[in-house]
């Protein structure tokens, strides 16, 4: 990969929810060329209004570039909470972040 900028993908969009324990699978590919990137390290925080950034998955893609992560995402009353999915790979960096919901909220207009 070299110099290529890296973009780090969800395998399919989800909603996250305080409580459950979500299992996805996250692929990391060159910007330009769209090629797969084998060893990209991939972890995965959980931010919060209340707590400092915690990991709750680290990982390696393998050679389709892709990574099984499966994690927990606790109960976070009265806290406002997201996940950021990073990925590394040869000094390039990418990643998304995505908001939880409450439990017991209603889904998000268009699930």
């Amino acid at each position: 990969i070299g110099l290529e900028q890296i973009r780090l993908e969800m395998s399919e969009p989800m909603t996250f929810v305080e409580g459950s324990e979500p299992s996805l699978t996250l692929r990391v590919i060159g910007e330009s060329s769209d090629r797969p990137v084998a060893e990209a390290k991939v972890t995965v925080k959980l931010i919060s209004t209340r707590e400092k950034p915690k990991e709750i998955f680290s990982g390696t893609t393998a050679a389709d570039g892709r990574v099984e992560a499966t994690f927990q995402i606790p109960m976070m009353p009265g806290a406002n909470t997201a996940i950021l999915f990073q990925a590394e790979a040869a000094g390039n960096n990418a990643e998304i972040k995505q908001l939880v919901m409450k439990a017991g909220a209603p889904p998000p207009l268009g699930a």
